[in-house]
């Protein structure tokens, strides 16, 4: 069409969940599993899987703490089993990206951008060992 196309290379996306106080259960089921479709995607195997574990800690956390958005935890819990029921159809395109990936995990993990707090910390010190993210 005749217009320019251009990027920033440093640029990042805030991505924030819902407008409402509470999101439905079928948005915390989605939202959960297109997180962890992403997260399988941008780590090494052996990431993902400390990752996932952080995330269902939380999960079972939320449970026990969030007593008043508990149809929302267990629409979260539904969407991890929604990804174990589709990133099959999710690993040729996995690979695809993981042959043109050009940064190291831990380069990636500095530069998502998600809430701040237990879960952002324990995966911040346990798995990747970071001292601070910026």
């Amino acid at each position: 069409m005749g217009g320019r196309i251009g990027y920033v290379r440093d640029s990042r996306i805030y991505y924030y969940i819902g407008g409402a106080k509470f999101p439905s259960t079928r948005m915390s089921y989605l939202a959960e599993r297109n997180l962890l479709l992403t997260y399988y995607k941008l780590f090494a195997p052996k990431n993902f899987a400390r990752i996932f574990l952080v995330r269902v800690l939380y999960l079972a956390v939320r449970l026990i703490v969030r007593r008043r958005q508990l149809l929302n935890t267990f629409g979260m819990i539904k969407g991890v089993l929604g990804f174990f029921l589709s990133f099959h159809r999710y690993e040729a395109y996995r690979r695809q990206f993981i042959k043109t990936k050009k940064r190291d995990d831990t380069y990636v993990f500095r530069r998502l951008l998600y809430r701040r707090g237990f879960e952002r910390a324990i995966i911040k010190n346990f798995v990747y060992g970071l001292k601070e993210i910026k």
